[in-house]
């Protein structure tokens, strides 16, 4: 016996016998056989025509933001940081035993400002290279 979706040759085995496993997974989890994944959109970024994965960015923006806080860097690394937030970030507490600051301080820190996590955290570093701390 073949499914009971017109047009679907595949034998039928799931659903009192009517439909075939694909047609019965999309009648059980959307309640509606012809139902069908919504496309993605094209990254936010202009000019860019990859496909978003996350954040509504394609993959080369979501690794550019994940790393520096904004999608679309400048070629002059330090030119992306204000001073304020450069004082904001060696504010931070440094814990005598490890030298370093504690994760969730940083991360509230990057919540505030609306950068990444991963960017702050370099630029952390490297204000602290700088300085010889």
């Amino acid at each position: 016996m073949t499914c009971a979706v017109p047009g679907c040759d595949k034998p039928s085995n799931r659903g009192g016998g009517r439909y075939c496993s694909m047609h019965y997974s999309r009648l059980k989890r959307h309640g509606d056989l012809d139902y069908q994944r919504p496309g993605r959109a094209p990254c936010k970024v202009e000019g860019c025509d990859k496909l978003a994965q996350g954040r509504g960015l394609c993959g080369t923006h979501w690794q550019q933001w994940r790393r520096r806080g904004d999608p679309c860097p400048t070629l002059l690394r330090g030119a992306l940081w204000t001073p304020e937030e450069d004082r904001k970030l060696l504010d931070l507490p440094i814990y005598p035993r490890s030298g370093m600051t504690r994760r969730g301080e940083t991360e509230a820190l990057a919540l505030h400002l609306g950068r990444s996590v991963v960017a702050c955290r370099s630029r952390l570093c490297q204000l602290r290279r700088e300085r010889g701390y």
